[in-house]
């Protein structure tokens, strides 16, 4: 939408607005045809880009966001320049993605992540951990008693109130005894009154 500024006038733009012209018209109506233009757009522009009365309009496309100072020159009939010429300031302001402050709530909320991350990770450690030490004090108190039987075993094994035989089975001394007579032939037919 063509709208008419001034010299020195500020001209702001989003950053999908980055594609805009300027009319540029001298002053000199002896003999409009021979008017002559220059214009330049600082950090842009590489060089001053000349136009005549055919060609008065200074187009940019896919202008990054930044400042601009925009410079227009003209002449008259004569080719008398007028050294002073006109500008405009031009902001185009960045996609809010590309602002400080996006950048900064970003890398903050990155951050916070990262460490609501860690925490997550560090307590279910330290619950896995707590479950490891309740089932290894376990283990270890079950292998005590099983130590403690044992030695029990082997202290009665000493003592003589247990037998090991060959495939080394537990046995009472007089369970084994028991079993002796009961498979003697001889004793196995008799009558218990017998005896």
């Amino acid at each position: 939408q063509p709208t008419e500024y001034f010299n020195g006038d500020t001209i702001v733009l989003n950053y999908d607005d980055n594609f805009f012209s300027f009319e540029i018209a001298a002053l000199d109506y002896t003999n409009p045809m021979k008017n002559k233009y220059m214009y330049y757009l600082e950090n842009f522009d590489k060089d001053w880009i000349r136009g005549d009365a055919s060609h008065r309009f200074a187009e940019y496309k896919k202008v990054q966001p930044g400042s601009y100072t925009f410079y227009a020159k003209g002449s008259n009939n004569d080719g008398i320049w007028n050294k002073e010429g006109a500008s405009l300031q031009i902001r185009i302001n960045p996609p809010f993605w590309q602002t400080l402050w996006f950048r900064v709530i970003s890398l903050f909320l990155i951050g916070t992540l990262v460490f609501i991350i860690y925490r997550i990770r560090m307590n279910r450690m330290r619950l896995q951990n707590e479950k490891l030490e309740i089932l290894v004090s376990e283990k270890t108190e079950e292998l005590k008693e099983k130590y403690k039987e044992s030695e029990n075993i082997m202290q009665n094994v000493d003592e003589g109130l247990f037998l090991l035989n060959d495939n080394f089975e537990i046995g009472s001394q007089y369970s084994m005894a028991l079993e002796a007579i009961l498979k003697d032939e001889n004793l196995s037919h008799r009558k218990f009154s017998e005896m």
